[in-house]
C-alpha cells in the first residue's frame, strides 16, 4: 500500500474538489482562496490511484502552513489517518483550520492536532424561530432614542423595552 501527497496544481484537483463541495453541501468559508492563487493544491493517491485532495494556505504567499480543505473519495477514506501525515510532510503545514460541519478535517484535527482553540463559531439554522419577549419591540431607530450608554453610537436599528408603570422608555441593545 503506498500513500502519498504530493503538490499540484489547482486544475489537476478540481474535479476532486468539486466532488468535496457536491458533498459536503455547505457554505465554504474560504471558498474563493483557490481563484485568487491563495493556496497549494496537494494530490492525494493510493498506490498510484487518485483518491482526494489536501489545501493549504496561510499569511504568507511563500510559506503556507494551514491545512484548511482535505478530502477523500468515500471507498479510501478508511485510509484518512493513514494519508493526512503524508500531506503534512509534503506541504510543511504546521496548522489546520476546519469548519465543524466538515467531518472529515474535523476528525483529523481531533486526531492531529495537540492543541485547539475556536475563534469563530459558526451555526447552521435547521428551523426558523420567532422568539417572542414581551414589552420589546424591535424597530428603526429614531432621532429621539436615548442611548443606555453614551459611548457607543445607536445603529439603523434598536430593541426598545417599554417599563410598566413608567413613561420612559429605555433602549436596552442598540443593532
Amino acid at each position: 500500500m503506498n500513500l502519498s501527497a504530493s503538490k499540484s496544481e489547482l486544475k489537476t484537483i478540481l474535479s476532486l474538489r468539486n466532488l468535496f463541495l457536491q458533498e459536503t453541501n455547505f457554505q465554504i468559508r474560504y471558498d474563493a482562496c483557490h481563484e485568487r492563487g491563495w493556496t497549494d493544491s496537494y494530490l492525494l493517491t493510493f498506490d498510484g490511484v487518485e483518491i482526494g485532495y489536501g489545501s493549504i494556505n496561510g499569511q504568507e504567499i511563500k510559506n503556507r502552513d494551514t491545512i484548511f480543505e482535505f478530502y477523500i473519495i468515500p471507498p479510501f477514506r478508511q485510509f484518512a489517518s493513514q494519508i493526512f501525515p503524508e500531506l503534512i510532510k509534503a506541504s510543511g503545514a504546521s496548522l489546520i483550520e476546519c469548519q465543524s460541519n466538515d467531518f472529515l478535517l474535523t476528525s483529523m484535527l481531533y486526531e492531529f492536532s495537540p492543541n485547539i482553540s475556536a475563534d469563530v463559531v459558526l451555526f447552521e439554522d435547521h428551523v426558523a424561530t420567532v422568539y417572542k419577549n414581551p414589552g420589546v419591540v424591535f424597530r428603526a431607530t429614531r432621532k429621539d432614542d436615548k442611548r443606555f450608554d453614551p459611548e457607543v453610537e445607536l445603529g439603523e436599528y434598536v430593541l426598545e423595552l417599554e417599563r410598566r408603570g413608567c413613561s420612559n422608555r429605555w433602549i436596552s441593545v442598540a443593532l
